[in-house]
Formats: structure tokens, sequence, C-alpha cells
């Protein structure tokens, strides 16, 4: 007997049935893999992001540090620099007692001990 639309065999109940398991644990595995391309996919992102935010954080850093050290050379150096013009000064002022003083700061650092 040929069984109707209506009627089925248990085989074909089994196969349908087989059929329904097996498209059911494909359509899992294809959630899985794109959950999980998803998942790489957000993680590179959020990665790549992450990524920008430190540069530009490290950008940041470096021009503060820039500024802050070209403020601090700018200190140094004005005292500095106004100290050996009256060095310069003094020396084209006083030449002898300029060289008194040179002489007498060799002859003091030549005593200091020297180490062993």
């Amino acid at each position: 007997m040929i069984p109707t639309q209506n009627e089925a065999t248990p085989t074909s109940k089994a196969a349908a049935g087989a059929a329904a398991t097996d498209a059911e644990r494909v359509a899992a595995e294809i959630g899985t893999d794109v959950g999980r391309q998803l998942g790489e996919a957000v993680g590179a992102a959020t990665g790549q992001a992450a990524a920008r935010v430190a540069e530009e954080t490290v950008d940041q850093l470096k021009a503060q540090a820039s500024e802050r050290l070209t403020a601090l050379r700018q200190r140094t150096l004005e005292p500095l620099t106004s100290s050996l013009g009256e060095v310069r000064a003094f020396t084209r002022q006083h030449p002898l007692a300029s060289v008194g003083c040179a002489v007498g700061l060799g002859y003091l650092l030549g005593l200091r001990p020297r180490p062993s």
C-alpha cells in the first residue's frame, strides 16, 4: 500500500525526525559559529578602539612631557645664561683676578683626596 499525504509510515516519521534533529544541530552549529565570529569581530573592534585610545593617551602624555621639559629648560637656562654673562663681564673687567681665581681653584681641586 502506498501512503497518502495524510498517512506517514513509521520509517518516514523517523526519517523526518532525524532530518529535523540534523537541521536543529546544523542550525545550532551555525549559530555557534556566527556567535564566535561576531564575538571575534567585536573583540577585534574593541581591541582596535583600545589601541586607538592608548595611542591618543600616549600622544597626549608626550605633548605634556615636551611642554614640561621646554619650560624646565627655559627656567634652567635663563639663570645659567645670565650667570655666564656676569662671569664674562667680570673676567673682562678683572683679568688678573680671574686668572688668580682659576689657579686657586685648580690648586684646591688638586688637594682633594682621590678615591682608591
